[in-house]
């Protein structure tokens, strides 16, 4: 990582690298495929009339930015701060359960205190390689999102100004990258909750375990539920209130119940760090 020296040149310059491949260029992209879909006169409403050329576009141009933008981070993580990688351990796929399994029980406890539905007749699952598509891109956004932020910035920060400026450092980041300031009061918690805890788990567990618990969670509550705006889900599950405890419509991530489970989830990674000494 270069030692204590150049640590703030290097984070200008990320900073810098960072609105450009993730903000300006993914906004610049958005706007012309939107003037282009003006042009050729395809929305929503007229997509299934349009040919089928023009239908491929508008289904995948927001995934095409999506992986370009994603792409683009991980070589500034690359390049600039030399980041190495290691493969997935033995522990990856449970920090996958864990991220699963705390939809899972958002959801429980959704159905428990709400007015949450599945959507019947629930049928087969629905299944489409668009789905598959989708659930690998979740993964890249995932790993590009926690590479900048836990082995890029994270670490440089520690090297630099201890543990606890590399964690408000990183937290803060990725709250405006998950688009903490565009929700409620409690989404916006809840994202920076997930920030310190991700921070966390890559300090203890290293890179791995918060993209997994990314990936995880955003598998079940979109594409295994269908919950939050998932239009490829195996499952679909819709509310019919809005709640300040349960998230009501826009999902899980804007309710008071995934609070109370990232509170625990951040203790009980502190309670684990602090009994191995780490």
């Amino acid at each position: 990582m270069g030692g204590r020296k150049g640590a703030l040149p290097r984070l200008i310059l990320a900073a810098g690298g960072w609105l450009v491949a993730a903000v300006a260029l993914p906004l610049a992209l958005g706007r012309a495929f939107n003037a282009l879909f003006a042009a050729w006169n395809v929305n929503a409403d007229t997509v299934t009339r349009a040919p089928g050329w023009a239908r491929m576009v508008y289904r995948w141009h927001g995934s095409f930015i999506t992986l370009l933008s994603a792409a683009l981070v991980v070589g500034l993580c690359a390049r600039l701060f030399r980041v190495r990688v290691e493969k997935p351990g033995r522990t990856a796929g449970l920090w996958w359960l864990v991220g699963t399994g705390a939809a899972v029980l958002s959801a429980l406890l959704f159905l428990a205190t709400d007015s949450l539905r599945l959507r019947w007749p629930i049928g087969r699952p629905n299944i489409t390689p668009g789905l598959l598509v989708l659930w690998l891109l979740n993964l890249v956004s995932a790993f590009a999102e926690e590479l900048f932020t836990k082995a890029a910035l994270y670490d440089t920060v520690k090297a630099r100004w201890g543990r606890v400026a590399a964690t408000a450092a990183a937290t803060v980041v990725f709250f405006l990258m998950g688009g903490g300031l565009s929700g409620t009061v409690v989404s916006g918690v809840n994202v920076a909750l997930m920030g310190v805890a991700c921070c966390l788990l890559y300090d203890r567990f290293g890179l791995w375990a918060p993209v997994m618990l990314r990936w995880g969670w955003g598998f079940a509550t979109v594409f295994l539920l269908g919950h939050g705006g998932g239009d490829h889900a195996v499952y679909r599950l819709y509310a019919i209130s809005e709640s300040w405890l349960t998230g009501g419509d826009p999902g899980f991530a804007y309710g008071l119940w995934l609070t109370i489970l990232l509170v625990l989830l951040c203790a009980t990674a502190l309670w684990n760090r602090k009994n191995t000494g780490d």
